[in-house]
């Protein structure tokens, strides 16, 4: 017998000899009964589970958080509006103790704006003088036995305006010291009143 015809008649065998062990094996894996889990001996105690690799639990609704309760909702922009006055931008700027507004409008539109509140401070006011731009309003009851009589300074800054206040008190007929508080509580005042009335 040739040397090839040898080797061929060897691997033959040899895969012969394969197919029988797999079917031995697989014919033992099929019959194979499972068997109890190990269990750890009685005088053997464990250690406690280490919390770094216990998976945390997720709410029921896992999207509960993220939906926005009815109570808690947006509101629509004609509440927004009603909510703050619409208006020119007005801005209150201050140096050390000097305050004032800078309207987005110019002397002339702010004037007659300036000129009613004046009045609604008590009557017509003092001075009204459009072309020096000062207002004075008629004297008023201040509270704590005092009178107060303020002074409004119109002028024009580039495209727009600047308004100053002042407070002038006095007391039986004498002036006193002025109010810083009293004039900041009023210039608050008269900014809210533009930005209502002057659009």
């Amino acid at each position: 017998m040739s040397a090839g015809r040898l080797a061929a008649v060897a691997a033959l065998a040899a895969l012969v000899a394969g197919c029988g062990w797999y079917q031995r094996e697989s014919m033992a894996y099929h019959g194979a009964r499972s068997t109890p889990p190990l269990a750890a001996p009685p005088e053997l105690t464990l250690p406690p589970p280490d919390p770094t690799y216990r998976i945390p639990a997720l709410p029921d609704t896992p999207r509960a958080a993220a939906r926005p309760s009815p109570a808690a909702k947006t509101p629509s922009p004609s509440a927004a509006a009603s909510a703050a006055p619409a208006g020119p931008d007005i801005t209150e700027q201050r140096e050390g103790a000097l305050r004032w507004l800078a309207v987005a409008r110019p002397p002339a539109a702010v004037w007659p704006v300036l000129r009613a509140w004046a009045q609604a401070q008590g009557g017509e006011p003092a001075v009204a003088d459009p072309v020096e731009g000062v207002l004075k309003t008629a004297w008023r009851d201040a509270g704590d036995g005092r009178q107060v009589q303020y002074r409004l300074r119109l002028e024009p800054a580039g495209q727009g305006s600047t308004v100053y206040l002042t407070a002038e008190l006095r007391r039986d007929g004498r002036r006193i010291a002025p109010d810083p508080a009293l004039e900041a509580r009023q210039l608050q005042a008269l900014r809210q009143y533009l930005a209502r009335h002057l659009h």
